[in-house]
């Protein structure tokens, strides 16, 4: 789905099928990482507004 590219070590792509297989397993960690961080935030923002509800009763 993306354009392998030249070789760019300093980017992180050493090119060819190596280089995609790096590229989907960073963009994986990233997702994983993305969906972790906003359950964290959800789960924040919903004990926050739990007891802001709770002063108000």
């Amino acid at each position: 789905a993306r354009p392998h590219g030249p070789p760019d070590p300093v980017a992180g792509n050493p090119g060819g099928p190596a280089g995609a297989r790096a590229a989907e397993r960073r963009d994986r960690a990233y997702a994983a990482t993305s969906v972790v961080v906003a359950l964290a935030a959800g789960l924040t923002a919903a004990m926050g507004a739990w007891r802001f509800h709770q002063l108000l009763l």
